[in-house]
């Protein structure tokens, strides 16, 4: 993942930008590596869209080249 795409990300509640952590996370899942977003909005449309409370984040596309890892939605999971 290229951290420039995710470090502009501003907190609207006071117009700082918010910490990589705070944006983007890896985890583990189904034994691969994978980013995910955790953005509290998205996450929180992500659980009510899929029906899953427990939901994380939205997965990032993790295979690929170096402009396609980590720069558009797991095509897997929200298609094209």
């Amino acid at each position: 993942m290229n951290d420039a795409l995710f470090g502009r990300f501003i907190d609207p509640a006071t117009n700082i930008p918010l910490q990589l952590s705070k944006v983007v996370q890896n985890v583990k899942m189904r034994g691969v590596e994978t980013q995910i977003i955790v953005l509290p909005k998205l996450v929180e449309y992500a659980r009510e869209y899929f029906a899953c409370d427990s939901l994380m984040g939205i997965e990032l596309e993790n295979q690929g080249g170096e402009g396609t890892i980590g720069s558009h939605w797991e095509r897997r999971i929200l298609g094209d």
